[in-house]
């Protein structure tokens, strides 16, 4: 309450007033038009002068109009409070698109295309390749057609315009690793006539090399498909051993990485008879606690495990991954062509194959850390150093690190948030790890006050060490480097003396840290500002001129003294009609403010006789202004407006708004509408084709600009012609023809003409087509051919 008592509300002084608001300025200018129309005649200026005191009076109206005319647009588009409407659907129509709308655009840069798969539900980052190469068959061209064919020639075309695509899943919460192919399981087992628990994680072949591993990978991915039965065949100690690993030899295996054969059974649909598939060498790896544990385990506890055909069991869990893959990759492949550029296509769409590194080091923590928790900030923070996690922001949020708008709706609309620039662009592939990173990360964790003998470990596919290197690994190329915590080992030292983490509280802070880096993509929010709303003003309210002169005039309300002669009353009645001239003036502006909203917008606003309609004039009745009867002679709303403006002034103004409408996204018809006069041959046939022109280009603008180098999507039959996924160039041509979205529209040749000269300039050469892609626009071949590309 305090903070309201002490503010105040003051008036300044010298307020800034625009010319229209101006009073002592419209006077000053309205003198100045005196001495130079009428100085001969009219020489008294003074305020005791009638006709200063009219010139006063309209001046002191004028700054009316000023005044409302310097209200917000969002005021002066403001609808009635009582009348129902959608606030975005109007400022739809008066082409004020909201920033989602009119800011966005279909992909255009990698990092465009790399947003738009992040954004989908299940893929955690994603990487687009532009390959140098074709990955289709080979193009020549024949120079004296100017032509394209498959026919070897002198001319082969080097095509450029392929991708690949990488995509990273997330870590599914019951599937597991979606990327890699690996099922971690608990092994159960008895230890000293107790029960105890290993890890086993088994590698199976990932869903990018699952279908050249597994035959019946087709049928796995059908949600029919029940995994039946599961059998072991062999549980050897190397590749293509015939028998299990002998007893006396499974305390030395254990060391290492085994193999599995197995035989699945499955149906894939309830009334289908059972099929069968085998897996072989399948590489595995048990991770124990201690020795005696690893004495313990005996091959009839893996071959429980391996052979469980329940929903928990390692075949049905991995059954699993597949099929979460496999949906989230179709989303993908689907969501990549629908947003396809022209004159650009994929050549393979698949999961990145991971490539696993481990770390050992010696690590020095405070006498107060918790190991485990340290340990587990300190694995999650080089995972990200690994493969750095890109986060989606809101709106909010954006606004707040001070984005600004265009940049934070540059790009695809995304239905999570909005991704950063920076971020996306730190977490490309990485291509080289090195060790002085990780230990300064290490270095700013709370807890850690050394770090020692650090070494970063690469594993095979099988999960054997392969690699160890003190200070800089290379990433094999195209492979995701992930931190391979069960193949790291971190020695940890308080006061001088070693520990060893306990691996389910450990497993519990990694868990804790997998949720909040899950937590990346935010439900439905509003990702778009607001369309503003205003405030609605009754423009069409005004004082009358005459009631604001002195009642000794006779003008007023108050009207003439009953013994006021004939004449007197003449004089009055003159003047009032003199009046009624400014007044309507008047009123044509404030009117004109009234329906702002319907001149510049996409509606056609018509007269009761079908005419187009710029000017809204009305007459006067005598509530409104005194006399107003007494003065009309046989005028009528009809007749006023006609005095205001004629069809074809109509015509020409409607289409100077819509010009300014078009003007705001730097569109211009001028090319356009001397050819339509040069076909049409008539001023006003010209202006009311591009009154319809215009409407439905601007209707259509937010699409055509979205889509300006969109391609449709081949992959759906019939998509071009018939449904919504057409190129964005040829929405653009459907809309300069006039073509409504119907095939069977019917297309002027004038038009098309038209079209044709604007759109197809001269020196270029007839579209060449790639099988089973888009038009080339424009292939320019000159005669001596000398655009070709060298052989391949």
């Amino acid at each position: 309450m305090s903070n309201a008592m002490n503010e105040s509300t003051t008036i300044k002084k010298e307020a800034a007033l625009t010319p229209g608001e101006d009073y002592r300025a419209l006077r000053k200018e309205g003198i100045e038009l005196i001495e130079q129309l009428g100085r001969a005649l009219w020489t008294d200026y003074n305020i005791h002068d009638p006709g200063i005191t009219l010139l006063e009076l309209l001046c002191y109206a004028e700054t009316e109009i000023g005044y409302k005319l310097g209200f917000s647009v969002e005021d002066l588009l403001a609808r009635h409070p009582a009348e129902t409407h959608d606030p975005k659907e109007d400022a739809r129509r008066q082409c004020f698109y909201t920033a989602r709308e009119i800011l966005t655009c279909n992909p255009w840069t990698p990092n465009d295309f790399r947003k738009l798969c992040i954004d989908l539900e299940g893929v955690r980052n994603a990487w687009l390749l532009c390959k140098d190469c074709r990955c289709g068959p080979a193009l020549y061209v024949h120079c004296t057609d100017s032509v394209l064919q498959y026919e070897r020639s002198e001319h082969p075309v080097r095509i450029r315009g392929f991708n690949d695509v990488l995509l990273e899943l997330d870590v599914d919460p019951v599937h597991g690793d979606l990327n890699s192919g690996k099922v971690i399981s608990n092994l159960l087992f008895s230890a000293s006539g107790k029960n105890s628990r290993a890890t086993m994680e088994m590698r199976l072949p990932p869903y990018h090399a699952a279908e050249g591993a597994i035959a019946a990978v087709e049928d796995l991915l059908s949600s029919d498909t029940v995994v039946e039965t599961v059998t072991a065949n062999t549980i050897a100690a190397s590749r293509s051993q015939s028998a299990d690993v002998p007893a006396s030899d499974l305390y030395r295996a254990l060391h290492r990485v085994m193999f599995a054969t197995l035989t699945v059974e499955y149906r894939p649909a309830p009334a289908q008879p059972l099929q069968q598939f085998t897996l072989t060498d399948v590489p595995f790896r048990i991770w124990y606690r201690n020795d005696d544990d690893r004495k313990a385990i005996t091959v009839a506890d893996m071959r429980a495990l391996l052979e469980d055909a329940g929903t928990g069991g390692v075949l049905p869990r991995y059954v699993g991954q597949l099929r979460e893959a496999d949906l989230v990759m179709r989303a993908a492949t689907d969501a990549l062509h629908a947003h396809r550029n022209l004159a650009e296509d994929f050549c393979s769409i698949t999961t990145v194959p991971v490539e696993d590194i481990g770390i050992c080091a010696d690590i020095t923590m405070a006498g107060d850390a918790d190991i485990e928790e340290v340990l587990g900030e300190a694995y999650r923070q080089i995972s990200h150093y690994f493969n750095p996690p890109v986060t989606m922001y809101s709106l909010r949020e954006m606004l707040e690190m001070g984005e600004v708008t265009e940049n934070i709706f540059n790009g695809p609309e995304l239905a999570h948030g909005f991704i950063r620039n920076d971020e996306l662009d730190a977490s490309m592939l990485r291509t080289h790890l090195y060790a002085s990173d990780v230990i300064n990360i290490l270095m700013d964790i709370e807890g850690i006050t050394a770090v020692a003998n650090l070494t970063l470990v690469r594993h095979d596919a099988e999960g054997t060490r392969v690699e160890t290197q003190p200070w800089e690994l290379a990433v094999t190329p195209g492979h995701l480097p992930r931190l391979y915590i069960l193949g790291s080992k971190v020695l940890a030292y308080k006061n001088e003396l070693p520990f060893l983490p306990d691996p389910d509280e450990l497993n519990d802070a990694l868990q804790l840290h997998r949720g909040a880096d899950g937590m990346n993509k935010p439900g439905a929010q509003d990702n778009d500002f607001p369309v503003p709303a205003g405030k609605w003003v009754d423009n069409t309210h005004m004082l009358a001129l005459q009631e604001s002169l002195p009642e000794s005039y006779g003008v007023s309300s108050a009207g003439l003294p009953e013994h006021a002669s004939v004449a007197r009353r003449g004089k009055a009645r003159q003047l009032r009609a003199y009046l009624m001239v400014f007044d309507h003036l008047l009123s044509v502006y404030l009117r004109q403010l009234r329906h702002f909203r319907e001149l510049l917008t996409t509606d056609i606003p018509l007269t009761a006789a079908g005419a187009q309609q710029t000017y809204f004039p009305a007459m006067f009745s005598d509530a409104q202004l005194r006399g107003a009867g007494e003065i009309y002679d046989n005028m009528s709303d009809t007749l006023l407006h006609a005095l205001l403006e004629t069809p074809a002034s109509a015509v020409e103004r409607r289409n100077v708004f819509l010009d300014h409408l078009l003007a705001r996204f730097a569109e211009s018809f001028a090319d356009y509408a001397l050819m339509l006069h040069t076909a049409l041959g008539s001023e006003m046939k010209t202006g009311e084709q591009l009154i319809r022109d215009k409407v439905h280009f601007l209707e259509e603008f937010p699409l055509m600009s979205h889509d300006r180098g969109k391609a449709f999507d081949y992959r759906n039959d019939g998509a071009g012609c018939e449904g919504e996924s057409i190129a964005g160039l040829e929405r653009r041509i459907r809309v300069l023809l006039g073509l409504q979205g119907s095939n069977n529209s019917e297309v002027d040749a004038d038009k098309v003409f038209i079209v044709e000269h604007i759109l197809l300039r001269p020196g270029n050469a007839p579209s060449a087509l790639l099988p089973g892609g888009d038009p080339l626009l424009p292939i320019c071949i000159p005669p001596d051919c000398s655009f070709c590309g060298e052989e391949d």
